[in-house]
């Protein structure tokens, strides 16, 4: 009865959210044109993952604890094809103009650890308080201009942003057309260095500008276009004179933009040749749970955040990546909240990665390496590259129903790659439908990475591919 009882609320839930998608899209609250990243074949790219990782904030040499056996891992049994790498100004120019290869050497390792395992690579240029000074990390020493203010740690973490040093240090930064403008121009030379060390490596998919910008004591909504699109703008053009075509991601402001409230960024330029490169990176953070609530299944913060998404995204016509969400799976629903985020970002069309893969706390996995509740939600149906226009897809977790349709378009190559977690979720196995006659398309399954390949042929074609597990 138990049992029962539970797949009963798991199928309400299920139609509560489909209900709700459905109400959305009617009143056009997705984004009327998305877009997508794209790799050298033309596919469209859907990228799911974590980021690696908290812990390098304070690990002496900025790194993370991950191996290549744990990166296997990912790819292998949880099907993941991204992730989001933190790495540091502190670490990368502890001098000014002065460049730590040493360092860029370790991050390269774990770039080629990635690519052993076909996974994209996000470099973050992470920054939580400004500096390592304040309790954060970010920012070198040298670069920490307080003007001799007070920075004393407050609880929670983030209420330290508040404090004067911290706010001073981020405004003297931000400011161009004062004395302090070396800051500015010594990071932006910084992103130029790394994006000319690592613009060749094949799965190194995009540069996230800066972690959570934050706009000091110039408030909402003054801050993203007085300061954050003038600076965005001069570090593209400096990683654009060494580096035409890697995707640069930009976020918008975190304070409040995080939890759902609408951006006030304007329209961010690529000074690139060709059509611009640029992703939109928001974090996605319900503040009761951010400070350990519960998640009792409301979707009210889901429509506010998705809503104010998509008016950005047609506004800045930028394909959409999650770059950080989360929870802790020891508080209650925490499951049915990755399950609800996951089926969300798959009708926004939206590619993500958790924060983050650090064992324990808000982990995929335990302290002692054993996977978390977390890692079934996680591990999903989902189109890792689509060989087209992809119109929508969706993976409902309840029913193990999925849907991909996407239109031919001349010029794009390779198979569209869909991940079936066949071990984990279909040990019955599952059953494939395509709409298209049987000439048209070919099927390839690769068993051990679960990996499905259409390779499709034929132009302007409209398909419609549906998994659902097999019947007994």
């Amino acid at each position: 009865n138990n049992i029962s009882k539970e797949h009963s609320m798991r199928v309400l839930h299920s139609v509560l959210l489909l209900s709700l998608i459905f109400v959305l899209s009617a009143c056009k609250i997705v984004a009327e044109k998305p877009r997508y990243i794209t790799d050298d074949q033309g596919r469209a790219l859907i990228l799911h993952g974590l980021n690696t990782s908290s812990s390098a904030k304070q690990h002496p040499q900025r790194l993370s604890w991950i191996q290549p056996e744990d990166i296997e891992r990912e790819a292998s049994q949880w099907g993941f094809n991204f992730v989001r790498l933190l790495i540091f100004w502190d670490a990368i120019e502890p001098s000014p103009g002065v460049y730590d290869e040493h360092y860029l050497n370790l991050v390269a390792e774990r770039i080629r650890w990635y690519q052993q395992q076909k996974m994209y690579v996000l470099l973050d240029m992470h920054q939580d308080l400004y500096a390592i000074q304040f309790g954060g990390d970010g920012a070198p020493g040298w670069a920490v201009v307080t003007d001799g203010l007070s920075a004393k740690p407050r609880s929670p973490w983030w209420l330290t942003y508040l404090e004067p040093g911290v706010t001073r240090s981020f405004d003297n930064f931000w400011r161009y057309d004062g004395s302090h403008s070396y800051l500015q121009d010594h990071y932006a030379a910084m992103w130029r260095h790394v994006a000319q060390r690592f613009k060749d490596e094949p799965n190194v998919i995009g540069y996230d500008v800066m972690n959570e910008p934050y706009g000091g004591s110039l408030a909402w909504p003054l801050f993203e276009p007085a300061w954050l699109k003038p600076f965005y703008e001069r570090v593209i053009r400096k990683i654009r004179s060494v580096d035409n075509d890697t995707w640069i991601f930009v976020e918008p402001q975190a304070l409040g933009v995080n939890f759902g409230v609408a951006s006030a960024l304007p329209v961010i330029k690529d000074s690139r040749q060709g059509e611009k490169r640029l992703v939109y990176a928001p974090h996605f953070y319900p503040p009761l749970l951010h400070e350990g609530g519960d998640y009792n299944g409301d979707l009210t913060v889901f429509k506010s955040w998705a809503s104010a998404r998509a008016r950005e995204l047609d506004n800045q016509q930028m394909p959409l990546v999650v770059g950080e969400f989360g929870i802790n799976p020891q508080q209650k629903g925490s499951t049915q909240f990755i399950r609800d985020v996951t089926q969300f970002a798959d009708y926004m069309q939206a590619g993500w990665a958790l924060w983050s893969n650090d064992p324990g706390s808000w982990s995929p996995t335990d302290q002692h390496g054993n996977e978390t509740a977390l890692v079934d939600e996680l591990v999903r149906v989902y189109p890792r590259a689509i060989a087209g226009k992809p119109k929508t897809y969706l993976y409902d977790a309840n029913t193990r129903h999925f849907t991909l349709e996407f239109i031919t378009r001349k010029g794009i190559t390779g198979p569209t790659e869909i991940y079936i977690p066949e071990r984990r979720h279909f040990p019955e196995g599952w059953t494939l439908t395509v709409n298209v006659p049987k000439q048209f398309w070919r099927q390839h399954w690769d068993e051990k990475r679960e990996i499905l390949s259409l390779i499709t042929k034929g132009d302007d074609l409209r398909y419609r591919v549906e998994i659902r597990p097999a019947r007994k």
